[in-house]
């Protein structure tokens, strides 16, 4: 006999053959019975919630996180789950660091496990980024394969308006970056950025090899040395064709 698992509980199976003997007619018989076997349900992870910090709009340079968060609704353990991230154009975004737990792991039964992810918006242009997050695993009892998905749509702003753009502005908290966009007239050999604060000392100088007139792009880390306040930010640009550009100050506030 061939039986399917339907509930949950404890079952006992008996079985019993009978006959006719040959010689007298009589009837004969033996039975037998099972030990007890407890059914429980199966292992079965699905996605409890999927979150994208900062917005579902975000602007190049700006920095993310995905919070996929996977739930073990079942009785089972779910085991060597792993988590993945995909993405629709790689050329949008970057993924920094992830997922977080990393590897396989184990999500107990009525457990649930979030993973992370840190990604950069790294395209300038007006686009549609679609997230997909998947798991897989294994049920702890009967090795039978478990997945589950999600996917989140991320727009990327076109390319700011302005010569001198910083963002975010104000600087409130990790990743404690600012972010800088320069609208260069050509492709430049080397770029600096000078930030000075309200008593005009200068608390920062960086310098950038080749920037992309394309691009315009730069990232300045290390913004949780600076004390809170107002600070003036000047640019200039060597450009390739031996030219200088200048650009207006900013005033970029630390909080």
């Amino acid at each position: 006999w061939t039986y399917q698992a339907i509930g949950t509980g404890y079952v006992n199976f008996s079985a019993t053959v009978t006959g006719t003997e040959s010689n007298s007619g009589g009837t004969i018989s033996v039975s037998a019975s099972s030990t007890t076997v407890y059914i429980v349900p199966a292992a079965c992870l699905s996605v409890t919630s999927w979150v994208v910090t900062n917005g579902s709009s975000l602007q190049a340079g700006s920095t993310f996180e995905l919070m996929f968060t996977v739930s073990n609704t079942g009785a089972v353990d779910a085991s060597l789950v792993l988590a993945s991230l995909n993405l629709s154009d790689p050329s949008l975004a970057r993924i920094n660091s992830g997922p977080i737990p990393s590897g396989t792991v184990t999500i107990g039964a009525n457990s649930l496990v979030t993973f992370v992810w840190q990604l950069t918006v790294v395209s300038w242009d007006a686009d549609t980024l679609i997230l997909t997050a998947s798991v897989t695993g294994t049920d702890l009892l009967n090795s039978v394969g478990l997945s589950a998905t999600a996917q989140a749509v991320l727009n990327t702003k076109p390319r700011p308006e302005g010569e001198f753009v910083t963002y975010p502005n104000p600087i409130e908290g990790p990743p404690w970056r600012l972010n800088i966009y320069l609208r260069l007239t050509g492709d430049a050999r080397k770029v600096t950025v000078d930030a000075y604060d309200a008593a005009i000392h200068r608390v920062y100088s960086g310098e950038w090899g080749f920037v992309a007139q394309v691009d315009g792009a730069l990232e300045v880390d290390g913004i949780d040395r600076w004390a809170p306040g107002i600070y003036l930010l000047r640019a200039r640009a060597e450009l390739v064709n031996g030219s200088i550009q200048k650009f207006p100050v900013v005033k970029v506030v630390v909080k």
